[in-house]
């Protein structure tokens, strides 16, 4: 995305080496408790930070669900359907997590906070 690369231009993606990089890279964003090797975790704290998922913008978790769908627009088999399947879930799994956060009407020091709807579109 650095190099001035189109949104609507998908890349050249090799499963064999786009899905292993894509998953690592997903498991660094989470947070710690989470786990280090799928399936990831979901017995979340009562406190949990979001904040490496929790960004707005181009480079934020937009980009996420944009390389996710590069990757399911390259599969070719029902192997790797599966296995974006279940990356899938885990994705939506996040957003209806950051959602839940972002239902509140204060955040953590009492100060009102702007819901964000936009997770909305991808788990309903």
């Amino acid at each position: 995305m650095k190099g001035g690369r189109k949104y609507d231009a998908m890349p050249e993606v090799s499963i064999g080496t786009f899905a292993p990089t894509w998953t690592e890279w997903w498991v660094r964003l989470q947070p710690e408790w989470r786990g280090e090797t799928f399936p990831l975790s979901t017995e979340a704290p009562e406190v949990s930070d979001w904040s490496e998922l929790r960004k707005g913008g181009p480079n934020g978790i937009f980009v996420v669900l944009l390389s996710l769908g590069w990757w399911g627009m390259a599969m070719e088999s029902d192997e790797e359907l599966t296995s974006w399947g279940d990356v899938f879930m885990g994705f939506r799994w996040v957003l209806e997590q950051l959602l839940g956060d972002t239902n509140a009407d204060t955040d953590i020091e009492g100060a009102p906070v702007r819901k964000k709807y936009v997770f909305d579109l991808f788990i309903s």
